[in-house]
């Protein structure tokens, strides 16, 4: 077992990890190419970093990281960089313009498009702390499934946490789905505290020392 910094000859197997994660999400039904594609930010930006565990020549986990300096939100990051790719697995499987994340993320959806038009918009993403620090978001993290049970989840949030100490800040957040109460109660033994309920999900938090 190896902690690492994901590089871009990663993707390939942060993708299998990721499908295999959350085999019905819409990231996983539009493939492998999209998926790689959208978690090419996250070892590219410089606002980004991505972290994972290698086992027996696979991801056995992965989390992301992005500071929220201004730039655009990890979930607009990674539809602009798998934009085209998402374009044609959604022409090839037009059914997929119907399932629920599609439908749920509409709005989303269209500001990319509108993004993709006019350029990006600047300074719409800065999230700081009272004090004036600014807050590191880790919007993904996945354990594969042959990997569960043997506390890689907590390994990889507190290396995240290290990771970001490291860099200068000190308030990570997240968002967890209350449906999930496996991930949200394991965030609150390592010390996030729910800070907010926003549409069936909790807005999760933790200052770093």
């Amino acid at each position: 077992m190896e902690l690492r910094v994901a590089t871009e000859a990663d993707l390939g197997i942060l993708a299998e990890c990721h499908i295999l994660s959350f085999p019905q999400t819409l990231s996983a039904k539009l493939g492998k190419a999209f998926v790689m594609q959208s978690l090419l930010p996250f070892v590219q930006d410089k606002n980004k970093f991505m972290l994972f565990i290698l086992e027996d020549g696979k991801c056995a986990g992965y989390v992301n990281a992005n500071i929220r300096d201004g730039s655009l939100g990890s979930a607009s990051s990674m539809l602009q960089s798998a934009f085209g790719v998402g374009l044609k697995s959604v022409l090839m499987k037009p059914w997929l313009l119907f399932h629920r994340e599609m439908l749920e993320k509409a709005g989303l959806v269209l500001r990319n498009i509108k993004f993709r038009i006019a350029g990006n918009p600047k300074k719409k993403n800065v999230y700081k702390t009272p004090e004036g620090s600014l807050v590191v978001g880790l919007p993904g993290m996945c354990v594969h499934p042959e990997f569960r049970g043997r506390g890689y989840a907590t390994m990889l949030m507190l290396a995240a946490e290290g990771k970001v100490k490291e860099l200068g800040y000190n308030r990570l957040r997240c968002t967890v789905s209350i449906a999930n109460p496996a991930a949200w109660k394991g965030h609150r033994k390592i010390g996030f505290v729910i800070v907010e309920e926003v549409k069936g999900q909790y807005k999760m938090e933790k200052g770093i020392n």
